[in-house]
């Protein structure tokens, strides 16, 4: 089956050697995402979950440079245009060091060359063929828009076609309710017992104090103004959206309403825990489903996947009773050559029955000049990284802390190092701290004696991995990608406007009950001047 082709044609795929075809009848279903870190392969699991169940036709679609991605998963490719170009003054959103002014640039150019990119080549492409469909005497063209949309949240152009082409949607994210709440218009982090996060001066939920429960409100509004200002993240996006009449919006995720979502308040799944995330009052259109992550298992990575000289190395180390710690910070974030040294020096300083395994993109540049490398240090550029975690030799996981990574760590009850470095890893890294599941550096400035201490004491202290086991047990039966789809195909045939309370419904006055405090108010001040006015008369009366 041609790749480029969708919308009419049915969907073959295979699995386990048995062939399913898709009616052509059945709803198309189109899920859009950028090809950056794990956002891809989060929608591509619940594609492919969605597709083998056989209720609906199921494509994918993103840069080109995500085709062999979403084909070996097995899903029909939809093109969205070219891999944007990344200056390197793009790349100082992944880079520790950069200063948040910097960072705040650099991610408006960064996602606003993704999300034009695949903003224009699909509008191109519906466009043409509904203009076909037109001279077709309402024929459906086959590359046409879809029946529905599910969007990666960080796919806003997926968000603004659903608006100008007026698609019923869903919305699926990975992030931390807290940064969920400052990029969208539901507030969901409001509550004054919830830290603020992303900032220097967050708190754990366990030592707020007075003074954090009431300055969290006020700062979680200021922390706000980057995703809600033009001059800042919704620039490029708003530009866009100007550019084919549609109205600007003020916040990263905003409020799109089709005709099929009046109200602006579509289906959002979360692929997070409350396990792992601070507990907080959500919506009903709003679900937390678990962790979307591969199992070892239970997925793509069954039968083995890894390389045959590196299990032979995990397996070497578990027979001589050796900890392995895995290291890995994604393929995204920017190490210069002074971080990769203080990494080797960890390896050198480890005690002799530790052996570090790193995943490292480029490693032999990245490492140029080190000289000789510790002998106890692997250095591997693909891994499969969930049957790395569940190898038993593997004791510890060095991680950035990416969504996706922390949940396939405590999925295989490994405790983790956090070196979090940008957006919604050093929510991660706070929340596996409170846990009881991770200790924590700072990558701008960790030692490497602080580092090898800490990876000691969460191997040697046994209630770091049962506290992880207990945290896998957890998220393991919370659904993930099957409580997804089960979300979706209810959204995708009924609808999900029954999930959006009235409160979303009411003008901002009433939604926030300004009108009632209005009334009280004025009913308090009326009551007072009819008591001073019945006062001032008893006065007069006695002094009469």
């Amino acid at each position: 089956m041609d790749e480029e082709v969708i919308g009419a044609m049915p969907i073959q795929i295979l699995e386990d050697s048995a062939k399913m075809v898709y009616d052509e009848h059945l709803p198309f279903v189109l899920f859009v995402s950028v090809n950056n870190g794990s956002h891809l392969p989060t929608m591509s699991r619940i594609a492919k979950e969605m597709a083998l169940r056989g209720f609906a036709r199921v494509s994918v679609a993103s840069n080109d440079e995500a085709r062999p991605k979403v084909r070996e998963a097995g899903l029909d490719f939809v093109s969205a245009g070219p891999t944007p170009d990344v200056s390197y003054e793009e790349t100082i959103v992944f880079n520790p060091r950069a200063s948040p002014f910097k960072v705040l640039s650099a991610l408006q150019s960064f996602w606003g060359k993704f999300n034009g990119v695949i903003f224009e080549a699909l509008e191109e492409r519906w466009s043409s063929s509904l203009m076909n469909a037109n001279l077709n005497n309402g024929g459906k063209d086959a590359g046409g828009p879809p029946d529905f949309l599910v969007c990666n949240s960080l796919t806003t152009a997926c968000h603004d076609l659903a608006e100008l082409f007026q698609l019923p949607y869903a919305t699926i994210t990975a992030h931390p309710i807290g940064i969920l709440g400052l990029a969208s218009s539901f507030d969901v982090h409001m509550a004054h017992y919830l830290p603020m996060e992303f900032t220097v001066f967050s708190r754990s939920i366990k030592t707020m104090g007075w003074f954090e429960r009431v300055v969290s409100p006020l700062g979680k509004q200021l922390l706000q103004l980057p995703f809600r200002s033009d001059l800042l993240l919704l620039g490029e996006r708003n530009a866009l959206r100007a550019r084919h009449g549609l109205p600007p919006v003020s916040k990263w995720l905003a409020a799109t309403r089709t005709k099929a979502i009046p109200s602006g308040k579509a289906l959002t799944i979360i692929g997070q825990s409350w396990a792992l995330d601070y507990p907080a009052p959500l919506p009903p259109f709003m679900q937390m489903v678990g962790p979307i992550v591969e199992e070892a298992g239970t997925g793509s990575d069954s039968p083995s996947t890894l390389e045959p000289k590196l299990r032979a190395w995990l397996d070497q180390a578990l027979e001589a009773s050796a900890t392995v710690v895995y290291c890995s910070f994604s393929t995204a974030v920017v190490l210069d050559s002074a971080d990769a040294e203080r990494v080797v020096k960890v390896a050198s300083r480890l005690p002799a029955s530790f052996r570090l395994l790193w995943s490292l993109r480029d490693h032999e540049a990245a490492l140029d000049g080190l000289g000789p490398l510790p002998a106890n240090l692997r250095l591997e550029e693909h891994i499969a990284q969930a049957e790395v975690l569940a190898h038993p030799a593997v004791g510890v996981f060095w991680s950035h802390m990416g969504t996706g990574g922390t949940y396939e760590s405590v999925l295989a009850g490994v405790p983790l190092l956090a070196m979090p470095f940008y957006a919604d890893q050093s929510a991660n890294a706070r929340h596996a701290v409170d846990r009881g599941v991770a200790l924590e550096v700072d990558p701008r400035d960790f030692g490497a004696s602080d580092a090898v201490r800490k990876l000691v004491e969460l191997t040697g202290d046994p209630s770091f991995s049962a506290r992880a086991r207990k945290l896998g047990r957890l998220v393991r039966h919370e659904g993930g990608a099957r409580r997804a789809v089960d979300l979706l195909h209810t959204a995708i045939e009924e609808g999900s406007e029954h999930l959006v309370p009235e409160l979303y419904r009411l003008p901002r006055m009433q939604h926030h009950g300004l009108d009632i405090w209005v009334t009280w108010i004025a009913f308090a001040l009326m009551g007072t001047v009819i008591l001073l006015r019945l006062r001032r008369c008893k006065q007069i009366e006695r002094d009469v």
